[in-house]
């Protein structure tokens, strides 16, 4: 598994450990902004996220979930799945290059030219809603 970057981490971000309080979360983003003003927006909301107990949860769930990189999970793709093709290869060939002339348009492929087609069973009476029509 490959490393979370630090600035992700907003315990690193802020410079507490996991076991902190919530008052000492306060004291340390004053510390983290007067050393680094220029990620303000980033250590505020650190600090947000760690001094609301319900958001400090997520948090730390999010923190324990593993981090993998895009080449290991191409590599999990490729052992464990067998991914069927999106199309066959005799319908790639025809959507990349077209029909072939010689033999004409494909017989198995029939389709309708769009046609509008009118209802008569639809009258043109306004539905409407009591509720929402004044």
């Amino acid at each position: 598994m490959t490393q979370r970057p630090p600035m992700l981490d907003p315990y690193y971000l802020i410079g507490v450990s996991l076991d902190t309080s919530a008052d000492d979360i306060l004291a340390a983003y004053a510390r983290a902004i007067s050393q680094r003003p220029r990620d303000a927006a980033a250590i505020h909301q650190a600090q947000e996220d760690l001094r609301q107990p319900y958001k400090r949860l997520a948090v730390d769930m999010l923190l324990a979930l593993p981090t993998t990189s895009e080449t290991e999970i191409e590599q999990l793709v490729n052992e464990h799945a067998e991914l069927p093709p999106l199309v066959s290869d005799e319908l790639a060939v025809v959507l990349a290059v077209g029909p072939d002339p010689a033999v004409g348009p494909d017989p198995a492929v029939d389709v309708p030219p769009p046609s509008l087609v009118f209802r008569d069973d639809l009258d043109d009476e306004p539905i409407v809603i009591p509720e929402l029509d004044p």
